[in-house]
């Protein structure tokens, strides 16, 4: 398990003054999917599900998906990369991916070459 917050003790801890202290919580399954829970956060943690964005309680995440932190968007997969979020040692190893040399959790991250944000990478078929 996972806590996701503001709070320095969270294990992503994402420094943007909409983020609850301890906002959500992110547990990994055996079988190696990602199951995103929102604490009862004052502005809520938002999924986009067809085409339009979904304030969600509980759902699973794909790591490239997008996830709407109040009002910071980022993915597990570039987490790593972003100026605002800082990851816990061990939550760090596994994501990776803080430049685009390095893995990340769905592969190498890269940055937008205007802004330097954090682009998800695209499945390879």
């Amino acid at each position: 398990t996972y806590q996701i917050g503001r709070d320095e003790g969270c294990d992503i801890c994402i420094r943007h003054p909409t983020i609850g202290r301890w906002h959500a919580e992110l547990v990994g399954t055996p079988q190696g999917h990602w199951f995103l829970t929102d604490r009862a956060s004052k502005n809520g943690t938002f999924l986009k599900r067809a085409g339009a964005w979904k304030r969600i309680r509980q759902d699973f995440v794909d790591p490239r998906e997008i996830i709407r932190f109040a009002g910071l968007e980022l993915s597990l997969a570039t987490a790593a990369a972003s100026r605002e979020v800082v990851l816990s040692r061990r939550l760090g190893r596994l994501l990776g991916g803080a430049s685009d040399e390095e893995e990340g959790l769905s592969g190498p991250v890269k940055r937008n070459p205007e802004t330097g944000a954090p682009m998800v990478r695209e499945p390879q078929s």
